[in-house]
């Protein structure tokens, strides 16, 4: 899926690949939208295992987790990839979209967690993880679209300045609530 797109995906294809019978991948999988979350799980499991590396270590960095969501080298651009396409045949299937909808929710939902135990206020949390996820996305989408302009280099300092800006803007609410000295 991540070289040749979703229409590689077909029973027959895989099972010629795989070396075995269509009977034997419909034993395992009830629907091709199983196998397509499958195919999703496996490609994803490495991105996810390393942002979750780099949350559960004492000392968050927020850069590092949302570098594992870029497409920065082969495995992050096969991921993404994969990702992108298991998107895009969600809009014509409901399950599959209630699936990506579903990770996109945990995804967030950890991300807030974070942003909490950082100490970001409360007010500010999910617009700000909120505004993150979006941008990711957009760099990810841009950097596999047009890979000559959106280097590796050009999408950390675009994340880096987001970051930057999201921190500034938390300093200053935090100067602006804090009461004046005497």
């Amino acid at each position: 899926m991540a070289t040749r797109g979703p229409e590689a995906l077909t029973m027959r294809k895989i099972a010629a690949e795989a070396g075995c019978t269509i009977g034997l991948i419909n034993h395992w999988f009830e629907s091709k939208d199983d196998l397509l979350e499958a195919v999703l799980d496996e490609a994803l499991s490495a991105a996810v295992a390393r942002a979750n590396d780099a949350l559960d270590q004492s000392a968050v960095s927020p850069e590092r987790v949302f570098q594992e969501f870029l497409p920065l080298d082969d495995q992050r651009i096969k991921e993404q990839r994969i990702w992108l396409v298991f998107w895009a045949l969600g809009f014509g299937r409901p399950g599959l979209s209630a699936r990506s909808t579903r990770r996109l929710e945990e995804g967030r939902r950890r991300l807030i967690e974070v942003f909490r135990t950082l100490g970001v206020p409360a007010c500010e949390v999910e617009s700000n993880v909120d505004l993150l996820m979006a941008t990711i996305d957009g760099i990810m989408v841009n950097a596999l679209a047009d890979p000559e302009h959106w280097t590796p280099k050009r999408q950390i300092a675009t994340l880096r300045r987001l970051l930057a800006r999201a921190i500034d803007g938390l300093d200053r609410l935090d100067r602006l609530n804090q009461p004046e000295s005497e």
